[in-house]
This record gives C-alpha cells, structure tokens and sequence, in this order.
C-alpha cells in the first residue's frame, strides 16, 4: 500500500469543482473526505439528489490498480456519477412517470451535447 499525499487530494479536489462546473452540476453541494477505503478503491461517492448533496470519499492509501488513475480522471469519472445521478434515483423509484425518466433523460443528453465536439 502507497500513502496518496494531499496534494494528489487537493488535486482531486479541484478537479471536481472544476467538473462541477463544466458538467452543469452547480446545484449540488459536495463534500469531500480523505479517508481510509478499500485498497481497490481510489475514490467513491453517495449521492442524495433529493437533497443536492454529494459526499466524496478520497482514499488515503492505494494498492496496485489504484496507481493508474491520476486525480483529474477519478475525478472526471466520479463527477459522471453524480451528472447521471438524477436518470438513476428515477430507475430506482417505486413510482416513477415516463414524464420523469424522459426529463432526466433529456437533461442528460444535452449536458453531453454541450460537452462533445
């Protein structure tokens, strides 16, 4: 295991709110740990889009698999999740409309437009 410094946390941070922006994720608010996960992990999310809340877990130690990924990538992929976030709390819902999933869908592929040469 590799202790990952917190410059490469810091790193991750700014990536993120950089993403934040670029993704249109702005109504979100984040909230950032550096903290011991799995060594397989390098980062991880929970998202509450019924609140507009995120937090973001930073791994402190890294294993092997870990080591590929810089922190503007894993920084790129979690902020994916949480912009996707909305299509995937209306899938999980008991009761959703088609309203709602087409909605979300929408907001998704315009998000990317915008995003894509």
């Amino acid at each position: 295991m590799i202790k990952i410094s917190d410059k490469n946390y810091k790193q991750f941070v700014k990536w993120c709110r950089h993403y934040q922006r670029l993704f249109g994720l702005m109504s979100y608010n984040l909230w950032f740990e550096h903290t011991n996960l799995s060594e397989y992990t390098y980062a991880s999310i929970k998202t509450n889009v019924e609140n507009a809340t995120v937090t973001l877990w930073f791994n402190t130690e890294m294993g092997d698999y870990c080591q590929r990924q810089s922190p503007r990538e894993t920084a790129k992929h979690e902020m994916l999740h949480i912009l996707a976030a909305k299509l995937v709390h209306c899938a999980k819902e008991r009761i959703t409309t088609q309203e709602q999933i087409d909605i979300e869908w929408e907001h998704l592929t315009v998000t990317l437009q915008g995003l894509i040469d």
